[in-house]
């Protein structure tokens, strides 16, 4: 039993790092411009000895890292292509900060849990860092949406956008766009809350795709019409958080008259 409960989480592990590999390479097709050398916008280095390498340095970074994306989507479980996918993107976010998107972060501080694993530890001690990480970008989610100007400009254009994706009009419901503005960051960090433990990972679960559809309908182009790498990044989410948190096949069910103990019921 505790054979199968082991291959199923390695199963977990690969199609997590596989799914991250391919919605890394779609993010890219989607913002291109921003990781090819070009003169359209100011590169700025994010360190002052990066503005004096030469432009084939960031040539060289963009090839390693889309190659060693494409290696990992192929081979999911290759360290040497994680490495490289790691190493590639801190060269490209070094060369120029605008890189540093908050999908690009992620993936590198994924990669960097990933390659930090040994070979002969268990896929769920990593998984629970994945988590830890997961439920620390819904917090600070939240957290930085608690300011005025959320509530008074960008909070209630949401809620506009996201009413009217769906045929219903709000403009002219000042104080309701008021209070639902309120309750986006509410819904982040009930989600945080509600991924922290197994017992309530169910709902945090659903909450947390329902949140992504929302976002996905407000920001899409039925609603604010955001550029493709926020949509994308939404749908990379909604994978990650199923395959992360999710009960799903990859798990194998106890056996009958076997129940978690409370400590289980309660473990990241």
């Amino acid at each position: 039993m505790l054979a199968d409960v082991a291959s199923a989480e390695t199963r977990r592990a690969t199609w997590l790092r596989r799914w991250w590999a391919g919605a890394a390479l779609a993010l890219f097709a989607a913002t291109w411009k921003l990781w090819t050398p070009q003169t359209e916008f100011p590169q700025v280095p994010l360190f002052g000895w990066a503005g004096s390498l030469p432009l084939a340095c960031d040539r060289i970074a963009l090839g390693v890292w889309l190659g060693s994306l494409a290696s990992s989507a192929w081979w999911p479980d290759s360290r040497r292509s994680w490495i490289m996918v790691a190493a590639s993107l801190l060269m490209l976010m070094v060369l120029d900060q605008h890189r540093l998107q908050p999908w690009a972060w992620q993936l590198f501080l994924m990669a960097i849990v990933w390659l930090a694993a040994r070979s002969d530890e268990s896929p769920e001690r990593t998984a629970r860092l994945l988590r830890v990480l997961t439920i620390s970008i819904y917090f600070w989610s939240a957290v930085s949406k608690v300011d005025s100007e959320f509530f008074v400009s960008h909070g209630p254009t949401l809620v506009v956008a996201l009413f009217g994706a769906v045929g219903i009009d709000v403009t002219q419901w000042p104080a309701f766009r008021g209070w639902f503005a309120v309750c986006l960051p509410l819904g982040e960090l009930l989600v945080a809350i509600g991924l922290c433990w197994r017992r309530t990972r169910r709902c945090g679960l659903i909450a947390a795709i329902g949140l992504h559809v929302g976002l996905l309908l407000a920001l899409g182009p039925l609603g604010l019409g955001h550029r493709p790498g926020v949509l994308i990044w939404n749908v990379a989410f909604i994978g990650h958080v199923w395959l992360l948190f999710g009960t799903s096949s990859f798990v194998v069910p106890p056996s009958r008259g076997v129940t978690p103990s409370s400590e289980n019921r309660w473990k990241v």
